[in-house]
């Protein structure tokens, strides 16, 4: 097993809306019934956990998530009684998750592998989850956001036959003819707010990210005072 909790590089948060969410005080997937019920049938506990408490309610349910990743059927070698090497292993992940009522907005602070390890995980389990991922509209980003000072990088979808995307970069990017803003998938801007300089990436799938250390309650203020505004309406 790989622990993902060593020293962290960067942050990032990835939001949805949610339409159903049953989660309560505490949530294991899959259950201890359906560990057990492998077990005795196998012998063996194949499947990888994703276990949820709840630590506080109030205006905001804040969640602790422990979470294996399935298991990765590569070879590996780590110190453990001595030099051992092991033919498979899994990743485990420490994060946390923040459901807000008051607008249904869910706010995972993971990477992406164990985000979307996490999402199918809860979308399985009948009438206890439904979300779909926000998606940003960059089309409008300079006009909506005058706090971002520069636009360094654009990913664009294109329809080619050898690619599909396209990335671009360079000081004010977006300004060039060649750079279509509506076509973008992620973006890498300079934001500048309050004496304070972000370097962020931003992805269309509703992903913030940082190679700065940010507070979670810091990166829930940025998408509530600047971000919500590229959220795309249905």
């Amino acid at each position: 097993m790989e622990n993902d909790t060593g020293k962290r590089r960067g942050s990032s948060v990835k939001i949805f809306k949610i339409k159903t969410f049953n989660i309560g005080e505490s949530l294991q997937i899959p259950s201890q019934r359906d560990l057990s019920n492998e077990a005795q049938a196998t012998g063996t506990i194949k499947n990888a956990t994703s276990t949820l408490k709840r630590k506080t309610n109030d205006g905001e349910a804040i969640y602790e998530v422990d979470q294996y990743t399935n298991t990765i059927n590569e070879s590996i070698r780590v110190l453990w009684e001595g030099i051992r090497d092991f033919d498979h292993y899994q990743r485990r992940g420490f994060f946390k998750i923040v459901y807000r009522k008051s607008d249904n907005l869910l706010f995972v602070f993971a990477n992406n592998e164990h985000t979307q390890l996490l999402m199918h995980r809860l979308k399985d389990i009948k009438n206890k989850f439904e979300a779909d991922a926000i998606g940003f509209d960059f089309e409008k980003i300079r006009e909506n956001i005058p706090e971002i000072k520069n636009i360094w990088g654009v990913w664009e979808k294109v329809n080619l036959a050898n690619k599909s995307v396209n990335a671009s970069f360079g000081v004010d990017v977006d300004k060039s003819a060649e750079v279509k803003l509506s076509q973008a998938t992620t973006v890498n801007v300079v934001f500048e707010v309050e004496k304070k300089k972000y370097i962020l990436t931003i992805s269309q799938d509703g992903r913030l990210s940082s190679k700065n250390m940010i507070k979670n309650a810091e990166f829930i203020e940025l998408f509530d005072k600047y971000f919500a505004q590229l959220v795309k309406t249905k």
